[in-house]
């Protein structure tokens, strides 16, 4: 008898009991009671000039070396909110579901933010009985991953209750579906107005523009963050964190830093009108050489030659340019950000530098840098432009995407990233002729075409190099070796002409500075004087 007992035991009443008591096991790990999330809490739009501004203070206050930007979980929760709140017009912060039907009850979802990771929870409840409620959640545990704009939410986790069944979240998909819930339906409702669910894939994506642009009505500020956050991620500067309730935008400011001295033309040097400027660029141009230049054209039939811009010239016309644009300033709450004149360098390429500073109530900026555009020059059929072709903050490089943005303050005159500059040009056009524009190390080089013709402008040449010699107000040792070029010039060999010529750019060379500008202008008068210019320029 006891025999059979222990076989009664052993093989029916354990395997009855183990079967009854797996599904105990199951509920007991499905069962989880939450609070209703939504009762009795004050959610707030989230600002953008107020999240921008708390991460500036954060910045300040710490003396830290990234600068972060957070979202608070019930911040975002506001959005899901009113998406629920559309989903069913007739609610109310009341009652208990956003959707109560027969058997369930659906009271909400929301995000949570933690060390852990993100969290999406949706709270159920099972109506068994009138009376009795069989509470649960269904929670997705996700991860992070970001590109600038597009918040990739890799699904890590599900779980009903405290049940993990990812391996099973097909089963799970249609064991909601018996009780009317479609996980895809129900995730992508929620997220409808700024991301999508692929239930195949198990990817979630949020949409950060659209996320920012719900919280901005400012369009110019909003693509600006984005085209920022997008290039700032390209350089694995950016990297978002949760935790402590709270999803940040984190950026190592540190490598965008760039405390050099800002470079600015001196008071001296700035002038009102573009004339100005191209009347003192005319008495620096270097005649002796141009003669020399002319004189050994090996094409006389088509006679050209080369005269130069330094950055003095291209900064003053910029400046009368971008006189009433500069500085720009962007407020962000008691911030501003502003945007100084740009100043040009020339080194192999055409580099534009626009120092960028952010202050607070102090008069010093908390930080500084310089965005550098680097352009290139292009000249074709008489028509020029300025490409634009990346930009550089501190360490970082960006591409033409931030370009674009930060050329909308300049209201359409820039398109595709290029600056048409042919109304410049044609100002200079006006006094000579231009072929061709180039850059050459820390120069500009324009290539001039006179309309006048060949044997005109070496008479004229050959006139002007007798006639300066007789001018009493130049030095003596100048004199005489303007005379040794007249003599080598009539001699017609172009390897005497040379070395008269070389010889007297080493006695120029020689002289001091002052002496050297006092030659030039007096040069230069004699040749404005005597019309001479109008012939070799044009």
């Amino acid at each position: 008898m006891f025999f059979l007992t222990k076989l009664l035991v052993k093989y029916i009443l354990i395997p009855i009991f183990i079967t009854l008591l797996i599904p105990i096991i199951i509920l007991l790990f499905m069962y989880q009671p939450l609070d209703f999330y939504y009762q009795d809490k004050e959610l707030e739009q989230a600002s953008l000039n107020e999240i921008l501004e708390d991460g500036f203070n954060t910045f300040t206050d710490s003396e830290a070396s990234s600068l972060s930007f957070s979202l608070h979980e019930d911040e975002v929760n506001y959005y899901v909110l009113n998406v629920l709140s559309v989903a069913n017009e007739n609610f109310d912060l009341s009652n208990t579901y956003f959707i109560e039907e027969e058997f369930y009850g659906y009271a909400g979802s929301w995000f949570s933010f933690s060390e852990e990771g993100i969290e999406l929870i949706s709270k159920i409840d099972i109506f068994l009985t009138p009376t009795i409620t069989f509470e649960t959640s269904l929670r997705i545990t996700f991860e992070l991953l970001f590109d600038g704009d597009q918040s990739i939410l890799g699904i890590d986790n599900i779980y009903i209750g405290n049940l993990p069944i990812l391996w099973m979240i097909d089963v799970a998909d249609f064991g909601l579906s018996l009780f009317g819930i479609q996980l895809e339906d129900e995730i992508s409702s929620i997220l409808n107005q700024f991301g999508t669910y692929q239930h195949e894939s198990k990817i979630l994506t949020i949409s950060v523009s659209e996320l920012i642009d719900a919280s901005s009505s400012e369009t110019q500020t909003v693509e600006s963050v984005l085209a920022l956050l997008k290039g700032i991620q390209n350089n694995n500067l950016l990297r978002l964190e949760s935790k402590d309730q709270m999803l940040s935008v984190v950026i190592d400011v540190y490598i965008l830093e760039d405390t050099t001295a800002i470079q600015h033309l001196a008071e001296e040097d700035s002038l009102q009108s573009y004339e100005e400027v191209l009347q003192n660029w005319y008495k620096s141009i270097s005649y002796i050489e141009l003669f020399q230049e002319t004189l050994n054209s090996s094409d006389q039939a088509l006679l050209q030659y080369t005269v130069e811009m330094q950055e003095l010239e291209l900064n003053q016309m910029l400046s009368i340019t971008l006189s009433e644009m500069f500085p720009n300033t962007i407020e962000v709450g008691s911030y501003r950000i502003q945007m100084n004149q740009p100043y040009l360098v020339i080194d192999d390429a055409l580099w534009i530098e626009i120092p960028l500073q952010i202050y607070n109530d102090n008069a010093s900026p908390i930080f500084t840098t310089k965005m550098k555009l680097e352009t290139s020059l292009i000249y074709e059929d008489d028509k020029g432009s300025l490409a634009f072709n990346q930009i550089h903050i501190g360490e970082a490089v960006f591409n033409q995407e931030l370009l674009s943005v930060l050329f909308q303050l300049f209201e359409g005159q820039i398109e595709n990233n290029q600056l048409d500059i042919t109304p410049l040009l044609d100002m200079f056009n006006e006094e000579i002729s231009i072929q061709d524009i180039s850059i050459d190390q820390d120069k500009i080089k324009i290539l001039i075409q006179p309309s006048t013709s060949v044997g005109s402008i070496i008479d004229l040449v050959e006139q002007t190099m007798n006639e300066l010699q007789l001018l009493e107000t130049l030095p003596e040792v100048i004199q005489t070796q303007l005379e040794v070029i007249s003599n080598a010039i009539l001699t017609n060999d172009i390897e005497d002409m040379n070395q008269a010529f070389e010889d007297f750019m080493l006695i120029y060379d020689g002289l001091d500075d002052t002496i050297q500008s006092e030659i030039q202008l007096i040069i230069f008068t004699y040749l404005d004087e005597a019309m001479i210019l109008e012939t070799l320029l044009n």
